[in-house]
């Protein structure tokens, strides 16, 4: 099981039959979080707070150095939320490429896992009413399966009522 820590920078794992955990990944310059196994568990995609989704190759179960790591997007996006399709071939992940909180895919090479052409929009949510960012990045919460995505939104409304007497 992987899970950060706000206080310390790191993605750490937790072993379930020993009750401990051990940093896995670490930057000395930035925080790590929202880090994800890839279905054959040979990669870690995470986000990197200045530098938006990043994968590392593992060896032996435990992720590479820095100078192995590669991005998945641009440094001026804001992502969040890395998922694995269930082939390991695209990484979804929320962005706010056009202004608007919205769900993307990035196709991966299914060996190397660097990214094959460009991403693209998996669904937009151009709308204040009913909106990923309307649950907060804290709050919001993605699974990937087979044939399907789930995510939570939050649906905002509101009602003005006038009298007059």
């Amino acid at each position: 099981m992987l899970f950060s820590r706000r206080e310390r920078p790191s993605i750490y794992a937790f072993d379930l039959k020993t009750k401990q955990d051990r940093v896995v990944l670490t930057s000395g310059r930035e925080t790590l979080f929202q880090a994800r196994f890839s279905p054959d568990e040979s990669w870690l995609g995470f986000v990197r707070s200045e530098h938006g989704l990043w994968v590392s190759p593992l060896r032996d179960g435990s992720p590479t150095g820095e100078s192995e790591w590669f991005p998945i997007t641009e440094n001026n996006v804001r992502a969040d939320k890395p998922r694995w399709s269930p082939n390991g071939t695209i990484i979804y992940y929320t962005a706010d490429r056009d202004g608007f909180w919205c769900l993307w895919g990035q196709r991966v090479h299914p060996t190397t896992k660097t990214p094959t052409g460009p991403p693209f929009a998996v669904y937009h949510f151009h709308s204040a009413r009913l909106s990923m960012a309307n649950v907060g990045s804290g709050g919001q919460e993605i699974s990937v399966g087979k044939d399907m995505i789930v995510l939570n939104l939050g649906e905002l409304t509101g009602n003005i009522w006038a009298s007059r007497h």
